[in-house]
């Protein structure tokens, strides 16, 4: 049950500290949106959705956590109960359901032509998960290079793959160029100079 433990023993921040985040981010979009010349009529519905998703995202993410801490101590011989693979699969498969309900929603909103409230959103999981990744690898280090190798070693580990590949997965988008930037030049009108 310790997987489930440290499921709800973050509860406290998936239903405090992150969706205040999410406010914040809403109220920074509306305060960039007022000084734009085409403002956004869809912000609000989009930064709903987007919260919605991002906080399905997250639960899928603490799931995918519970199986994996559940596979590692399997393969290292630790007898595992299997309500903590079933508590963790219920997470996984609950926030993915929800998540891919909110990428269809959002497509049915004005996200690609302005994409700004998804961009940020994006970031801020990506701050999330890499924070949470970051620290996990610090506390696996830790447990590793001193003597607490037991088999607690792979809930850390565990964290450290999960949120890491989130991190990389979310973020990898923002590092490529926006497309805007790539076309060419428009075609100057014959006659001009």
């Amino acid at each position: 049950m310790t997987t489930l433990f440290a499921l709800s023993g973050i509860l406290p921040l998936f239903l405090g500290a992150i969706p205040l985040g999410f406010l914040a981010i809403y109220l920074v979009l509306r305060w960039r949106d007022r000084d734009e010349p085409r403002r956004d009529p869809e912000l609000g519905l989009k930064a709903a959705l987007l919260s919605i998703r991002a906080y399905a995202l997250l639960l899928a993410l603490g799931g995918a956590t519970a199986v994996v801490d559940w596979g590692l101590r399997a393969g290292f011989g630790v007898r595992r109960d299997s309500d903590e693979v079933g508590a963790g699969l219920g997470f996984l498969l609950a926030g993915t359901l929800v998540t891919l309900l909110g990428t269809w929603s959002l497509r049915r909103t004005n996200a690609a032509e302005f994409p700004r409230a998804a961009r940020t959103f994006r970031g801020y999981l990506g701050a999330i998960s890499g924070l949470i990744g970051a620290s996990a690898l610090a506390v696996a280090l830790s447990a590793l290079l001193t003597d607490q190798r037991g088999a607690l070693l792979s809930v850390p580990w565990a964290v450290e793959i999960v949120w890491t590949a989130a991190t990389l997965a979310l973020l990898e988008p923002m590092t490529r160029p926006r497309a805007d930037h790539l076309l060419p030049p428009p075609e100057k009108a014959a006659g001009t100079p």
